[in-house]
């Protein structure tokens, strides 16, 4: 694979992980005890709270997007799909049971955010560092 098609499959994988992540946030702003539901054992968690954890995704998945400070905004959104990854395993040994099947997307989700943390240096597409 040359340089440059490895920069522009990188691009793509930081822009459509940035719009899944994004949503997602969207999501949570949206119908916080929603959210405060996927966080299982922190149903005391009071509505704002979510509201400053979205606030920080949405900074974090920003810069993301543009690409600055990599390792920290990179791992960030690893992180997050880590969260979502792991919250759900239970759920991916139900794959026929209600709408688990679409939750298995999560995985290679999770493993295109790993392999892009991985290759961050090389992600310089459209990047603003």
């Amino acid at each position: 694979m040359t340089n440059a098609k490895l920069k522009l499959s990188l691009f793509a994988l930081r822009v459509s992980i940035f719009l899944v992540t994004l949503i997602w946030v969207i999501n949570q702003l949206l119908n916080p005890s929603q959210a405060i539901e996927i966080f299982e054992g922190l149903s005391n968690m009071p509505d704002y709270a979510i509201y400053v954890i979205g606030t920080i995704e949405l900074i974090l998945i920003s810069g993301f997007l543009l690409g600055i400070f990599k390792t920290v905004t990179y791992g960030a959104v690893l992180l997050i799909q880590a969260v979502s990854v792991f919250s759900l395993i239970d759920e991916f040994f139900k794959p026929f049971s209600g709408s688990n099947m679409m939750l298995l997307a999560y995985i290679p989700m999770f493993a295109a955010c790993v392999m892009l943390f991985l290759l961050r240096r090389k992600d310089t597409f459209l990047s603003l560092q």
